[in-house]
C-alpha cells in the first residue's frame, strides 16, 4: 500500500513547471516516437481489425485514429491507437518493467486529451505521471511476471495510462487511488 500511496501522491502533485528540462525533452520524444509507431501500424491486419470493430460501435465520433480519416469515441480510439503503436514492435521499453509504456499511455492521453482540448503542457504531464505509475508499479512485480510469461505491458500498462488519465482529467488523491 505505501508504494502505491507514494506513487499516487507524486502523481497528483506532479506539475509540469516542476519537471525537469530533461525530462520534458524526453517525453516529447517519445511522443513524437510513438505518434510514428502509431502511423506505421496503420495498415497492420491487427489495427484494421480492431478499427473495423471501433466503427461499428454507435459512440461519440470525437477521438481521431491518426493516419486515417476516422473517428470513434476516446474510449476506442485509446484501443485502435494503442493497437497501432505496438502492432509492429517499434515502441519504446522501460527496461527495469519489461514493458512498452508509450504503446498504452500515449493513445490514452491523445484520446481523452483531445476530448477536453488538453494542452501541450498537460499531456505531457500526464505522460510523465504515466511513466511513473508503470516504473513504480512494474518495479516490484513485473520480473516475476515476465518469468511466468506474462506480457507486462498488458499487466502493468493499464496502471500508467489510469494514472495519465486520471492525471488530465484532475483526479484527487482518493480518486486516483481508487
Amino acid at each position: 500500500m505505501k508504494v502505491l500511496q507514494e506513487c499516487v501522491q507524486f502523481i497528483c502533485r506532479l506539475r509540469y513547471a516542476d519537471l525537469p528540462v530533461t525530462a520534458v525533452a524526453n517525453a516529447k520524444k517519445a511522443i513524437i516516437d510513438t505518434m510514428a509507431s502509431m502511423l506505421a501500424g496503420t495498415s497492420e491486419a491487427a489495427t484494421q481489425k480492431v478499427l473495423a470493430y471501433a466503427k461499428k460501435q454507435r459512440s461519440a465520433c470525437v477521438a481521431t485514429i491518426p493516419g486515417t480519416s476516422c473517428r470513434v469515441s476516446p474510449e476506442f480510439a485509446a484501443l485502435v491507437n494503442g493497437t497501432m503503436a505496438h502492432a509492429l514492435d517499434y515502441d519504446d521499453v522501460l527496461n527495469n518493467t519489461r514493458s512498452h509504456p508509450s504503446a498504452v499511455v500515449v493513445p490514452t492521453i491523445f484520446a481523452i486529451g483531445e476530448d477536453r482540448k488538453s494542452s501541450g503542457q498537460e499531456i505531457v504531464t500526464a505522460y510523465l505521471a504515466g511513466l511513473e505509475a508503470i516504473d513504480k508499479i512494474g518495479s516490484h512485480v513485473s520480473f516475476p511476471q515476465f518469468a511466468k510469461g506474462w506480457h507486462t505491458t498488458g499487466t502493468i500498462g493499464v496502471f500508467g495510462a489510469a494514472a495519465a488519465a486520471g492525471k488530465l482529467i484532475g483526479l484527487s488523491e482518493r480518486e486516483m487511488t481508487m
